[in-house]
């Protein structure tokens, strides 16, 4: 009776000397969110420049490098409410496995692809079968003492903030080593050793679940929208989501267009300086709320993150370069905080819906956040898509000084 009220606890296979066990989970599945977070980023620079250059695209390729984003955040937004609930029947770290496993093959499919249109399907599934880093996320969160909660997350954040570093120039320097085909199936391969180890060393206490039948899932997903606290924090993640991914299918054309003879290895280095100041400010990020609170932090970030997306729309590569840099750590900070929110606001036993709902809302965001930057791009040109992102972030702003004032954000 005891076992059933306090649920089940999943022992890891491996057991890595005499850690606490949520100290090795949060170790393996910070390195678990680097790979992952790492095969993503490594083709983000190059995807546009594969697109005209193997799969043989004459026009339009920011229009294109935005249907092509947008299909795998497509997929990610229809599957996550369901990964989200099967979570909290079955536990996260199954769908750690299911998740990194599929992405492994997926990766080498998209590798092999041979037309702009069969990158965009196998993007689509992509995004269907994601799900790792919300679910290491959700299991750290439901598995850290609340003591430690606020550090963890903000640590666990550095691995996926690395991966943002480490992609970038990975992805440059395979792309000119082995070609963009040989990028893709080195992030399977990097996909595939990150699922291994967290099948090996990741162990969950899965709380007893508390919601009810299939037929009442959207049903108890309305009830969790319709919470304040998760509903704002919702419509800001929504909003910072957007606005970082609209200057996506852009940026890297215009890093490409100021330096036309320079390296792909180059242009993943300046796409990857935000990155380095996320792996900087994440472990600080519990440190700065404490000044004033996670909630104040949230709003400060997004009004730093509007002012610092407008150098990158600059002529020069210095300048781009420089704001590049600092403009990752308001993304860092505004990232953790809503993270932390979302946590606190969870009820238990449906963090796996309620982390499903964030990562469908995140999926949601870079869908449209990809479509806006696309054909803006293409509309108005490149630089809209920059001024357009500052625009968003300003109106997140607005949005978080709003809802901390009237008391809908709560910590």
């Amino acid at each position: 009776m005891g076992d059933e009220a306090e649920g089940r606890v999943l022992a890891p296979r491996l057991r890595w000397g005499r850690l606490e066990p949520w100290r090795q989970n949060l170790y393996v599945l910070w390195f678990g969110s680097l790979v992952v977070s790492l095969s993503f980023s490594l083709v983000m620079p190059f995807l546009p420049l594969y697109l005209v250059e193997d799969l043989g695209l004459k026009a339009d390729p920011s229009l294109w490098s935005g249907i092509v984003l947008a299909g795998a955040f497509l997929g990610t937004a229809l599957m996550s409410p369901i990964w989200g609930a099967l979570a909290d029947r079955f536990g996260q770290r199954s769908m750690l496995l299911r998740s990194g496993f599929s992405l492994a093959f997926i990766y080498v499919a998209m590798g092999l692809s041979t037309t702009p249109l069969q990158l965009a399907l196998w993007r689509v599934l992509f995004g269907a079968m994601s799900g790792f880093i919300p679910a290491a996320t959700a299991l750290v969160a439901s598995n850290t003492p609340a003591a430690s909660l606020g550090i963890a997350l903000g640590s666990l954040s550095t691995g996926t903030a690395a991966g943002g570093v480490l992609g970038p120039l990975f992805g440059g320097a395979m792309a000119q080593w082995l070609g963009y085909r040989g990028a893709f199936y080195a992030a399977g391969v990097g996909l595939l050793v990150g699922a291994i180890l967290a099948f090996l060393l990741v162990g969950e206490r899965v709380p007893p679940y508390r919601g009810g039948s299939w037929r009442q899932l959207f049903p108890e997903l309305l009830v969790l929208v319709r919470r304040p606290s998760l509903r704002e924090s919702y419509i800001l993640i929504f909003c910072q989501q957007t606005a970082l991914m609209m200057a996506a299918p852009v940026l890297p054309l215009i890093i490409a267009g100021l330096a036309p003879t320079a390296s792909s290895l180059l242009v993943g280095v300046i796409y990857a300086l935000a990155g380095v100041a996320q792996v900087l400010g994440g472990p600080v990020t519990a440190r700065v709320a404490g000044w004033r609170g996670y909630r104040p932090l949230l709003t400060a970030t997004f009004l730093g993150a509007a002012l610092l997306m407008i150098p990158q729309a600059a002529s020069s590569l210095p300048l781009l370069g420089s704001a590049r840099f600092i403009f990752g750590f308001p993304l860092i900070w505004g990232t953790v905080a809503l993270t932390y929110l979302v946590t606190r606001a969870a009820p238990e036993g449906q963090r796996g819906q309620v982390f499903g709902l964030v990562n469908s809302t995140n999926s949601l965001a870079s869908m449209t956040g990809s479509l806006l930057g696309g054909i803006l791009g293409h509309l108005l040109g490149w630089n809209a898509a920059i001024y357009g992102s500052a625009a968003v972030f300003l109106v997140g702003g607005l949005l978080s000084w709003r809802f901390t004032r009237t008391n809908l954000l709560h910590e």
